[in-house]
């Protein structure tokens, strides 16, 4: 994991955003009212110390599409999904259903086009929530990160819920005006 702030969030904020827009939008696996959380002790697949998740009930095979959402979010947001980084999410996909991360792509697409600007929305929130934290744990050495607590917030599922009523009454301001 990078020590720049700026550098994770940029990295791991679209990557979050792409699963819990589709999550929500699809409704199958519920997020928690945890929401999404930061894992300091825990390390990746990668071998990259720390973690971020969206925290949900127990995942099944109709999750997937939530589940390579993560790739999507990246490539909307940057141009390219990181393999290393989606390596735990196509883990869980093949485990799940036996095929690979690509083949959910593009429902997961046209799921997060649907839902644009909840998307966008809540990346510009989750950026600035995950900016700060990670502001916090980049400055203390990663040797000492075993004294953190376990899990840290992030968003929680109430202001996720919030990001998408706003963006749900945006619209339909627009809409009736555009009348």
């Amino acid at each position: 994991m990078p020590s720049n702030a700026l550098a994770l969030t940029a990295a791991y904020a679209p990557h979050e955003c792409g699963h819990i827009v589709v999550l929500f939008a699809k409704k199958k696996a519920q997020i928690t009212s945890k929401g999404l959380v930061f894992y300091p002790r825990k390390s990746a697949l990668d071998g990259s110390q720390g973690v971020t998740e969206v925290t949900t009930t127990e995942l099944t095979a109709d999750d997937c599409v939530a589940l390579a959402a993560s790739a999507v979010g990246e490539l909307l947001c940057t141009g390219r999904y990181d393999g290393d980084r989606v390596l735990d999410d196509r883990k869980v996909i093949e485990s799940l259903s036996g095929q690979p991360l690509e083949n959910f792509i593009l429902e997961a697409y046209a799921t997060i086009q649907e839902n644009l600007l909840f998307f966008n929305l809540l990346l510009l929130r989750v950026y600035s929530k995950m900016a700060s934290l990670f502001g916090r744990v980049c400055s203390i050495p990663v040797e000492r990160w075993n004294e953190l607590p376990e899990i840290m917030p992030i968003l929680t599922f109430d202001e996720i819920k919030q990001t998408y009523e706003q963006a749900q009454s945006i619209l339909k301001d627009f809409l009736r005006h555009a009348e």
